[in-house]
């Protein structure tokens, strides 16, 4: 190996202490304190959602769906029951 090569070679072990290590320190902080927006952003949206449904159901509808799904529901389990009542015993 020529002395230039060996050079550039201990130079390179020099960058992986010096310039590398800080490197990768620091991607780690910086990957916490993304992970850390992503949560606080996550977290207003569901603010948002949560703030905002009521309004979304009466604009789409989806409100007046699920009462009218309900009680289609409850009057299946009411009628079913009227029925096993009302029924002639033939035992």
């Amino acid at each position: 190996m020529t002395s230039y090569a060996r050079d550039i070679g201990e130079k390179a072990k020099g960058m992986k202490g010096e310039v590398l290590e800080p490197m990768a320190k620091g991607a780690a902080i910086g990957s916490e304190k993304l992970a850390e927006g992503s949560e606080a952003i996550a977290e207003g949206a569901r603010r948002l959602a949560d703030k905002t449904r009521h309004w979304a159901d009466d604009v789409t509808g989806a409100r007046r769906r699920r009462k009218l799904i309900w009680l289609a529901l409850g009057l299946t389990v009411l009628g079913a029951v009227i029925y096993l009542m009302v029924r002639p015993n033939e035992s």
